[in-house]
């Protein structure tokens, strides 16, 4: 029995040596493939509709956050930018992507051109959750591209975590009309990615569109909770405000309407006769006295002092506003998801 121990020493060391390396190599591979951030479980199914309660404590600040922490991490990778057309709102692109891909959707991607001399492209991100009537659509939208100065985080970083949040957690119900979810690209460009969606559509398709509500900046530190003002905007705009103002006063907090006719990508929507809505806390403005009187904050200081700089960063971002405007908004999609009677009247009433 000796000389079988002799020999079979080396060889139980030498197979234990190699299932280590083995087992090294499967970590180091797990390791290299993982491109983006890692995905959450989708939430349980829900029969039907969500309603607002259980979307608005499903889109949090941990997962919004997840998603800013990602995107600070693709603009220090790419020169502290994730302008339109750079490795950067490329990575931006992919990260947005393969976060909807992971929570069931078939994502497609419209490229974007025609805002660079130099031929560079972006592209827009488009995904839909299945309603139960095909023939109207709520849509969502942020901006993907941040401007050269800066990464973005608030200006529109908070828009995109919002959105993807917002689809995650829609992913597993059946709302009555269609969710479309969208992330443009070369908004700071000139409205370019949204403009092109909305020219590209026929008259069928814009008029299966109930609403587009846009989110753009909905994290600024000294913030007011701003609701796009629907004077002026396509019949059906005023049921989307009134919901959004109806929500905060519900929730017992201040809010108020700004002019916001052509600034973002609402702008195209509106302008095909597509109803529309959004929110905003404010960019280079200053904060009112009586803004400051209401919610607190700075008086005679910008809602962001870091619009569009290079200081648009996490370590500025507003978490209040964050919270309480992805609610308002997560209130809206569930409202709307669950039909859109009161747009639907708004617009036979004005023929």
């Amino acid at each position: 029995m000796g000389w079988r121990r002799a020999w079979l020493a080396p060889v139980l060391v030498l197979l234990l040596v190699l299932a280590m390396a083995l087992a090294g190599c499967g970590a180091t591979g797990a390791a290299t493939t993982t491109t983006t951030a890692p995905t959450q479980p989708v939430p349980a199914k829900v029969q039907g509709p969500i309603d607002s309660a259980t979307l608005r404590q499903r889109v949090g600040l941990p997962g919004l956050r997840r998603h800013l922490d990602e995107l600070a991490r693709i603009a220090a990778a790419n020169g502290d930018t994730r302008v339109a057309g750079s490795a950067g709102d490329r990575a931006t692109i992919a990260y947005v992507t393969a976060q909807l891909r992971a929570a069931g959707y078939r994502p497609t991607t419209e490229r974007v051109t025609g805002f660079d001399d130099g031929g560079a492209s972006t592209s827009n991100v488009i995904a839909e959750l299945a309603g139960s009537r095909p023939d109207r659509v709520v849509m969502v939208g942020a901006h993907l591209d941040s401007v050269p100065a800066g990464p973005g985080i608030n200006d529109n970083g908070s828009g995109i975590a919002t959105v993807l949040e917002l689809a995650r957690n829609m992913a597993g119900s059946r709302p009555v009309p269609t969710v479309r979810f969208a992330f443009w690209g070369a908004e700071e460009e000139g409205l370019v990615g949204s403009s092109q969606y909305v020219g590209a559509l026929d008259d069928a398709a814009a008029g299966h569109i109930a609403l587009y509500l846009n989110l753009d900046m909905i994290a600024s530190p000294n913030f007011a909770r701003l609701v796009y003002d629907p004077g002026g905007a396509p019949p059906g705009s005023e049921a989307v405000a009134a919901e959004l103002l109806g929500y905060f006063k519900r929730a017992h907090v201040t809010a108020e309407t700004i002019d916001f006719p052509s600034r973002s990508d609402h702008a195209p929507f509106r302008e095909r006769g597509i109803p529309v809505g959004g929110l905003f806390s404010g960019a280079e403005e200053a904060k009112t006295p009586a803004q400051a009187a209401a919610d607190g904050g700075q008086a005679g200081a910008p809602f962001d002092s870091c619009y569009h700089r290079a200081c648009d960063t996490l370590d500025h971002l507003g978490a209040t506003s964050l919270d309480q405007l992805a609610d308002a908004a997560a209130d809206a999609l569930a409202t709307f998801g669950a039909g859109t009677l009161a747009i639907d009247r708004e617009r036979a009433a004005a023929g």
